[in-house]
């Protein structure tokens, strides 16, 4: 597909980067790494001009790392730049606006699992309909127009649903079934007799979602591996663990890939068929990891904060954005045959949970609760001072619970190292938008 064909509307010119690198070829995730490194580069001089003429924020930052924005030719100077923080985000909301604001036709807002104040964040329309769409990623995202695609994300104020929606109807031409996530009309059930009906063969949604569509159609008495035959799924929003998405694909009978994006820095990463770590969507961002204490930029292999720039937006652009995702990068091939780096998460740097000085991922601790059989499919993790409790839900296949949260709590101490308590409760409810796993209870932090 042509560049032009996936134009909507907009200013009418082709953005001089995508003419530059997207016109012959847009199939960026075959490009080797000396074309990507150029085409990164090239588009790193492009942003910094941008800002520096347009923005008095960015302006400010460049002058004080002494960046000469029109000879830029080096990555690593990149560094010279002070990180943009959530804060900043927060306390100012047209703050990165790099444009006129009559250019503006789309705001997004965070919908976080924290009382923090609200970021927004602003597209233009080339921004939505050419530049972000102008990589093509068709191995990573293999849906084309015979698909019939539930979309069971939010619609409202966040980027998810919308974006997903665009990417959808307007770069894979595929059939978009918009039910939504959560809103006022997203009922479950209907959700499942679409997909049913319409005989839809993709879905988009939360691995929390997933479960709770899977835990619906139990209800129902519905088969949704005879009734529905999904051939494949892509979960986001949420972290999951492996051993929570092999609940996932053996519910749907299909599998699920994972997606990690986010409402500022949009696509980041996504899993290919090896289901092992998230290739870097290296047409859209650049991606560093660096250590939070020092700022020091880590080499592939050390764990630290994803901080990302953003490529080719030109109304609200990010450079350097520390994310409080904990991760790491890999650079070997992949077996797919995708080019792109990948990156391996380990959760926020918020939700982590310390213990007598120890970090822990709450992903970690999902993985060694739900290799468990007898563990139901939702469960809370509520951190004290010294230990861990588990609350969660005894699976409805177990009848005789006598000892099985002290035979699970000692798995998961075993496995993770982290003092443990289980506790079965009453079914925990899906209670709708992003679900809230970790719970701090602690005392001495405080």
């Amino acid at each position: 597909m042509d560049i032009k064909d996936t134009y909507f509307a907009g200013s009418g010119n082709i953005p001089e980067i995508i003419k530059r690198h997207f016109s012959e070829d847009r199939l960026v995730e075959y490009w080797d790494s000396k074309r990507i490194k150029e085409y990164t580069t090239d588009a790193v001089r492009d942003l910094l001009q941008h800002v520096y003429k347009n923005n008095a924020f960015y302006r400010k930052k460049i002058q004080a790392a002494g960046i000469d924005t029109e000879n830029f030719n080096d990555l690593k100077k990149l560094k010279l730049l002070d990180f943009v923080q959530k804060e900043d985000l927060q306390n100012e909301p047209y703050l990165i606006l790099s444009v006129e604001i009559d250019k503006i036709v789309q705001f997004f807002l965070s919908t976080g699992t924290t009382q923090s104040k609200t970021i927004y964040m602003m597209y233009t329309l080339d921004d939505l309909y050419i530049r972000d769409l102008a990589p093509d990623m068709r191995k990573l995202v293999p849906i084309d127009s015979a698909d019939v695609v539930i979309n069971a994300l939010p619609y409202e104020m966040s980027s998810a649903g919308l974006s997903f929606h665009r990417i959808l109807q307007n770069a894979k031409r595929a059939g978009v079934v918009s039910v939504g996530k959560g809103g006022y009309y997203s009922d479950p059930k209907k959700t499942l007799m679409a997909m049913k009906e319409l005989r839809a063969n993709v879905m988009f949604t939360s691995p929390s979602y997933a479960m709770y569509l899977a835990e619906t159609a139990e209800g129902m008495g519905m088969d949704i591996k005879k009734e529905c035959r999904l051939k494949i799924m892509w979960i986001t929003g949420e972290g999951c663990s492996n051993a929570f998405r092999n609940r996932i694909e053996e519910l749907w009978g299909c599998p699920a890939y994972s997606y990690y994006g986010s409402l500022e820095c949009g696509p980041l990463g996504i899993e290919c068929e090896e289901k092992d770590g998230y290739h870097i969507t290296e047409g859209h961002v650049y991606v560093e990891i660096v250590d939070r204490n020092t700022g020091k930029t880590l080499e592939p292999g050390e764990i630290g904060e994803i901080v990302v720039t953003t490529l080719l937006r030109e109304g609200a652009p990010l450079i350097r954005y520390a994310t409080q995702d904990m991760g790491y990068i890999e650079d070997v091939p992949c077996e797919c045959g995708v080019k792109f780096k990948k990156i391996h998460l380990r959760g926020r740097s918020i939700d982590q949970i310390s213990i007598d000085g120890k970090q822990y991922s709450p992903y970690y601790v999902e993985e060694f609760l739900m290799r468990n059989e007898e563990v139901g499919n939702n469960y809370r993790l509520i951190v004290y001072d010294d230990h861990l409790l588990i609350e969660t839900n005894c699976s409805s296949r177990y009848k005789d619970v006598k000892g099985l949260e002290e035979k699970i709590a000692n798995k998961v101490e075993y496995g993770c190292g982290i003092p443990t308590r289980v506790k079965f409760v009453e079914p925990i409810p899906y209670l709708g938008g992003k679900v809230i796993r970790v719970i701090n209870k602690q005392t001495k932090n405080k």
